[in-house]
């Protein structure tokens, strides 16, 4: 396995991680006893917004890796 294999599979998983760790974070922060409450809506999109910006970036940075 290449150099930069390894390089797109840390930054996948890390960014993978990061999104479940918010969402861990904001179910815990924002849960009841079976769902989020509504002052826990914003956070989780902000959240998934987050890791799409994350994984554009990411994916940015390897597209110029790669060139």
């Amino acid at each position: 396995m290449e150099r930069s294999d390894v390089v797109e599979i840390g930054i996948a998983l890390g960014s993978v991680g990061l999104f479940v760790a918010a969402l861990a974070v904001v179910g815990s922060m924002y849960g009841t006893d079976d769902s989020i409450a509504a002052d826990g809506a914003l956070p989780l999109v902000g959240a998934l917004v987050l890791f799409v910006v994350v994984m554009a970036l990411a994916g940015l940075y390897l597209a110029r890796q790669n060139s």
